[in-house]
């Protein structure tokens, strides 16, 4: 897996990030699941309805990033840099947040995709 303190451009190790951790995490990433919908029926002694549909359930790629920046780095700027050349994907931004402290160094990005 590519590191965040290697940029891809040089293959050199960022002077600014001190540590890292990456999660990626896919939903349904060969598009095999199918949506299914529970009716429940009052009275009805076999439980509820379960319908299954034809159409297939959207594909989700998750990734957070979690970088601690050296004590004289620590800047929201930098930790965006870290990061920037790590984050693609595939489909449409559905969530995009990040969290800085600039006292601790720590500063974490979380995006899905969805196709």
């Amino acid at each position: 897996m590519k590191r965040i303190y290697t940029n891809p451009k040089t293959n050199k190790q960022h002077d600014y990030v001190q540590s890292e951790n990456i999660t990626e995490t896919y939903d349904n990433p060969y598009g095999e699941a199918k949506p299914v919908a529970i009716i429940p029926i009052i009275g009805r002694p076999n439980g509820p309805v379960i319908q299954t549909f034809t159409t297939g359930k959207e594909m989700k790629k998750n990734v957070t990033i979690d970088i601690i920046l050296k004590p004289n780095k620590r800047t929201l700027a930098n930790g965006r840099l870290a990061v920037k050349g790590f984050l693609s994907g595939v489909g449409l931004i559905s969530t995009n947040s990040e969290s800085f402290n600039p006292i601790t160094g720590a500063y974490s990005i979380n995006i899905e995709w969805t196709s």
